[in-house]
């Protein structure tokens, strides 16, 4: 998947930005990808687990962004190609939480509605962002989108009303020639931004 030589030196951008190092502290396991299922706690801070005292300093809760949802083709592409997604959002405590469900689009009422009677997750109404990507199994193409929105309750469920659409570096199973056209503005733009971070950061 590596691009032409001719063209690898201004590709820097992309391997940069692939190393990301993060300290886990807490992961929720689902058996089987059930979320109706208990979820398997892997923590960090047991003793604050067992004590059921909360430990961490408190976090300013995020309240729903509100405004006019948006709503386009890509929606309808996101509805149409993916019966999952992965809803992303801050627990009370400040976590990061990160869940894949069911999801249903709603056209008519602007909303992507979430499935599967999620068990301890700590739904509220907040900014959330949803998740959706697939691949090739050999990963000789991938496609990935994302939709940031407010998490608003839905009758006895949860829906996610979308405020902003983001489409990702995407290689989807076409010729070199388009995926090239399709990529060519975000190319350039990340380059930039890859460059401007690594000056700020003296390298």
């Amino acid at each position: 998947m590596l691009p032409p030589k001719a063209v690898r030196g201004f590709s820097g951008w992309y391997f940069t930005r692939l190393y990301v190092h993060v300290r886990p502290e807490r992961i929720y396991v689902w058996p089987d990808g059930n979320p109706a299922a208990e979820p398997q706690l892997l923590d960090a801070h047991m003793e604050e687990v067992r004590s059921g005292h909360d430990e961490e300093p408190a976090s300013e809760h995020v309240e729903a962004g509100g405004g006019e949802p948006v709503w386009d083709e890509r929606m309808e592409e996101l509805g149409d190609r993916y019966e999952t997604a992965v809803l992303s959002l801050v627990a009370p405590d400040g976590f990061p939480f990160s869940l894949r469900l069911p999801i249903e689009l709603d056209p008519g009422a602007l909303r992507v509605r979430l499935g599967g009677a999620p068990l301890g997750v700590p739904l509220q109404p907040a900014l959330a962002c949803l998740t959706a990507h697939d691949h090739h199994p050999r990963f000789s193409w991938q496609r990935n989108f994302q939709v940031r929105g407010d998490l608003v309750k839905d009758g006895d469920a949860w829906a996610l009303v979308p405020h902003k659409l983001v489409g990702g570096f995407e290689l989807p199973p076409a010729s070199m020639l388009a995926r090239y056209r399709l990529n060519f503005q975000k190319m350039l733009r990340f380059r930039k931004i890859a460059k401007r971070e690594l000056a700020r950061r003296g390298k």
